[in-house]
Formats: structure tokens, sequence, C-alpha cells
């Protein structure tokens, strides 16, 4: 992280590729462990794996939604929150910005941040963060698929006017759809069909994205929440 001319810290956009690397190996590993005893994964499970693959190399994401006729703009990146009084140890975190509204995600647990930190009970903020793309909440979304070895769907879709590939990942109630670039297996729209919401489109965010003004915490908050990069 580089400190700006305002003098507070400023995002940086590319990732660690030693982390990511590290963290698609092991996400590849686990998976092909399973095959030895399970059965053999379907060429659509591979390709989510490889979308997969791309999210655990991605440190943030900007996405788009249409929420009742409005454009709706959010930016994603990954953080680590902690030590807390119930989790004692630092946790791997999304720190989620809509508007002026600023949510962090974790795996266990999730906060709303204002002048202050309140915990958030119920899974919207965790589907919050999987609409919006963040690397860790739709990865471990389709994690979750792939390791319970869920049927995935692929088929062929236009997505103003360049053909993309549509995962479409179902298991009992859970239903997930992801549009992927079938070059780099990117995400550039997601869906969770059973909620009724539209698509939110996903990209990789810009450095003016990482400037909002919304992303910066009081001296307070930053000694808990920490942007990684």
């Amino acid at each position: 992280m580089k400190r700006g001319k305002t003098g507070w810290i400023r995002l940086a956009v590319a990732s660690g590729a030693t982390a990511a690397g590290f963290a698609a190996l092991l996400a590849g590993a686990a998976f092909g462990l399973q095959a030895v005893t399970l059965p053999r994964p379907s060429d659509n499970q591979l390709l989510a794996a490889r979308t997969l693959h791309w999210l655990t190399a991605q440190n943030a994401i900007k996405s788009t939604a249409f929420v009742g006729g409005e454009r709706v703009s959010s930016i994603c990146v990954n953080a680590t929150i902690g030590p807390l009084p119930a989790y004692p140890e630092r946790l791997h975190a999304s720190l989620l910005v809509t508007g002026r509204r600023r949510l962090v995600e974790t795996r266990f647990a999730s906060f709303r941040l204002g002048s202050t930190m309140r915990e958030e009970d119920g899974p919207l903020p965790t589907v919050r963060a999987v609409l919006a793309g963040c690397p860790r909440a739709l990865g471990r979304r389709i994690g979750r698929f792939l390791d319970d070895r869920a049927p995935v769907h692929a088929e062929r879709v236009f997505l103003r006017g360049a053909t993309m590939l549509r995962l479409a990942f179902r298991q009992g109630d859970s239903r997930l759809l992801v549009i992927v670039n079938p070059r780099t297996f990117a995400p550039v729209a997601v869906r969770i069909p059973r909620l009724r919401t539209g698509w939110s489109y996903l990209a990789r965010p810009e450095r003016r994205d990482l400037a909002r003004p919304e992303l910066r915490l009081s001296p307070r908050l930053r000694l808990i929440v920490k942007e990684e990069a």
C-alpha cells in the first residue's frame, strides 16, 4: 500500500502473486485429492474451478447492479478484521462499499461500519458480498458447490455483443449463476435466482475506484480492519 498526498492509505489494485498462487494451488490440490475417492470432476466443474482460481488472484472487484430502476455501484476489497472479543484471531474478510454504506463480511460474522462497528445478523450480508463479486465471498460460494460435487451446467450466451459462458450451480435450494469470460474465466456477471434479483456486472477496479472517500476508515476502525494489497 502507498500513502497518497491526502495522507490516507490508498489501496493497490495488483494482488500479491505469491499469495494468490499459493491459494490457487491449495484450492486445486483440495479439489484434486477428492478425485481419488470421488467420481472424476466433469468438464463443467473444471471450468468452474478455473473461475475459482481467477478469483483467488484478485484483491478487489467493482460491480454495478440495477435496484428499483436505479444504478448502484459497489467496490469490494480483500481485508482482515480483528482481533475481536469473540474472534481472537484475525479473520480474512471482504470490505464492501456501496454508496456510503460499508460492510465487512467474513466466513463467521459480518459487521456494519460507521463511526463504530456493529455486528450484522442473518445471511443478507453474505448474499450482498456474493452479488457484488467480492473475491473471497464469491470464491467461497463457488468452492462450496465444488466441494459438494454439485452439478454445474455451462452454456454459451451473448452479453453486450460478446460470446460468454454462463455457469449454473445448483444444490438443493441453493442456486448461483455466474457469467464468465471464456478466455480468462473472469466472472463478468453474477445472479442468485431464488432471490429474484437481477444481474450484478463485475469488473476489475481502476485506481480512481480505489480512491473513493468511502474507503477511508477512521484511525480507530483502522486498528481493527485492514485492507490487503
